[in-house]
This record gives structure tokens, C-alpha cells and sequence, in this order.
């Protein structure tokens, strides 16, 4: 992960205010912003697994590649309802 820099899809809670309230959404935190630097996540506007409150959370390595991916899912992303799969 540290060379290789990858975008990096996580599933956790969406109780993030501006932190996670959830202990493992912490330590998926401190690892990946902490730890490996990346420098942000974007919450999936999409139910995942059986509970209602969980989402998926993309994770940036840098500034660049948000960018470049949000020229083309951007707008996905940026939708007020939720997928409901």
C-alpha cells in the first residue's frame, strides 16, 4: 500500500461527525490518514450489508487522484439518496 498508493474501498458505519464514532471506523482512520498518509475518504451514497447505517468509503492516496476520479463518478458521489441494493 505504501508504494503502490491504491485507492482503498473500506465499510463502516456513516456516524462521521466530523470523526467516526465507531471504534473500527477509528482505527481504519488512524491507518490510513495517520499511518499511510492518505489524505481523504468519500462516503458511497449506497446502503451496503444487512445494517442501514453501514457505507462503503472510498480513500484518496492524493490530492491528483480525487481529482481525476471525481471527473468521472463525481457526480454519483455527490447524489442526497441513497442506492438502496
Amino acid at each position: 500500500i505504501q508504494s503502490s498508493r491504491p485507492i482503498i474501498i473500506t465499510e463502516g458505519y456513516d456516524d462521521w461527525d466530523p470523526i467516526p464514532v465507531d471504534e473500527n471506523d477509528k482505527h481504519v482512520l488512524a491507518i490510513l490518514m495517520d499511518g499511510l498518509h492518505y489524505v481523504s475518504g468519500d462516503t458511497i451514497p449506497e446502503y451496503c450489508g444487512a445494517k442501514k447505517k453501514v457505507r462503503n468509503r472510498i480513500w484518496w492516496p492524493d490530492v491528483e487522484t480525487r481529482d481525476a476520479a471525481m471527473a468521472v463518478v463525481g457526480k454519483d458521489l455527490e447524489r442526497k439518496e441513497l442506492v438502496p441494493w
